[in-house]
């Protein structure tokens, strides 16, 4: 993109330098880490195929979105990024975005009907978590010796006691963290819209969540700017949605009854 908008400028334009700083700070880092995995997928159907990935045409594009759900592997409801990061691959290089429009749309309302159809049993198998379960990560988190079952422990309390969605618990740092009198705060960024907006929630008292996290902090010797779960040998580590799955799995296998019933 930085080529694109700046290629025919001279390095020592006023300006640039720091241009090119701000264009790169607009977009998060777990959204181009997001995109990477995302286009590669595009990439590799295109090679199947047979076409070129970029410039990309709207017919391939729908039959793209015609072999994810043949594919089985992409919900409804998780499609917007896969077609994002097309999208924002051909608007950072000046081109017209190709995921857009009425048959877009159309096709996706398709997706979701028929997925509606196929997946009816999976939908009706849908569990909360029970609340013992919770309480026996909880005492894991408390009782483990290993920095990152702690760690995914936590931040699976964490998302419980808040109803985090994954991609605001991954995305916490320690400055977006405050103990208080009144309890504990945190600074989410969360996406409404196609934005980022930044909102603080509260949760009154010092429950045992509270202590929890006022134990974890001060393991990771908090540089501020890092990530709330980056372990202390690890500060720069940054991390997607995925993982709050896949810790929150690490932790119930290592909890001692949380499967019964």
């Amino acid at each position: 993109m930085t080529d694109a908008v700046f290629g025919h400028l001279l390095p020592s334009f006023p300006g640039m330098r720091n241009a090119v700083r701000l264009l790169a700070a607009g977009r998060s880092a777990n959204t181009w880490i997001g995109y990477e995995g995302k286009l590669k997928l595009w990439e590799d159907f295109c090679v199947r195929a047979g076409v070129r990935p970029f410039p990309a045409k709207q017919s391939h594009v729908l039959c793209y979105l015609g072999y994810l759900q043949e594919e089985g592997a992409v919900k409804a409801g998780s499609l917007q990024p896969y077609l994002s990061a097309i999208n924002s691959w051909h608007a950072d290089m000046g081109l017209s975005k190709p995921a857009v429009g009425q048959a877009v749309n159309m096709l996706r309302r398709g997706y979701g009907e028929v997925q509606g159809d196929e997946d009816d049993e999976a939908v009706r198998a849908r569990r909360p978590i029970p609340a013992y379960v919770i309480c026996a990560i909880l005492t894991l988190a408390h009782s483990t010796p290993s920095l990152p079952i702690c760690r995914a422990a936590t931040a699976s309390v964490l998302c419980y006691a808040f109803m985090l969605l994954a991609d605001s618990c991954v995305r916490l740092k320690h400055r977006h963290v405050s103990f208080t009198s009144q309890g504990l705060a945190l600074q989410l960024h969360v996406k409404t819209c196609g934005r980022d907006i930044s909102t603080t929630v509260n949760q009154p008292g010092h429950d045992e969540v509270y202590h929890l996290l006022r134990d974890w902090v001060p393991m990771c010797s908090d540089p501020g700017q890092a990530s709330l779960w980056a372990l202390p040998d690890r500060q720069h580590d940054t991390f997607t949605s995925p993982c709050i799955n896949l810790w929150f799995q690490a932790a119930i296998t290592r909890t001692p009854g949380a499967s019964r019933g």
